[in-house]
């Protein structure tokens, strides 16, 4: 009795367009939603000019009609990134973040042409900072997959990104 009487609240929301918005996601995922407001992807609920399929959870996840109606479930979120392949991560993330001159051409970078991708090092649920929602500090998610790299700059004549005087995106 008690779950239905938490889905009842969501049930009777429900779009005929799929799309039920951000606070009935917040019901259940409370979680997330308590610190959404940090995040720079929140802009899009605050704005309020933007269309469903464009703005807070709806917005990247897509419609949430189904997942209510299941009460919950990975395969009843028709975006869940941890399900999806990595071009369509990457299409998803672009459907707003292409007019970004720098994120544009990434399709085409040595990153995408691995199969890595913006959730590879981007956590926008729980990221431990909001600059850049990066998953962990730079240069542990660099470093990650770039060993090399590390023990090159740990030679006597190196880049100072160990010192914490400069990060490996502000040349790359």
């Amino acid at each position: 009795m008690l779950l239905l009487s938490l889905w009842l609240p969501c049930l009777q929301v429900l779009a005929a367009d799929g799309y039920v918005g951000s606070t009935v996601c917040k019901t259940c995922h409370t979680d997330i939603w308590s610190n959404f407001y940090k995040n720079p992807h929140y802009k899009s609920i605050a704005s309020g000019d933007k269309p469903p399929e464009r703005t807070g959870c709806e917005g990247c996840h897509g419609p949430g009609k189904a997942h209510v109606e299941a009460h919950g479930g990975k395969d009843t979120i028709p975006r869940a990134f941890s399900l999806m392949e990595p071009k369509a991560v990457l299409d998803t993330c672009l459907t707003c973040h292409a007019s970004n001159f720098s994120k544009a051409n990434i399709r085409h970078s040595q990153h995408s042409l691995a199969n890595v991708v913006c959730t590879n090092c981007h956590s926008i649920h729980k990221s431990p900072a909001a600059q850049f929602l990066l998953a962990k500090k730079q240069t542990e998610l660099c470093y990650g997959c770039h060993a090399a790299v590390r023990a090159q700059f740990s030679m006597p004549f190196k880049h100072r990104v160990n010192e914490g005087f400069m990060n490996c995106t502000d040349c790359h």
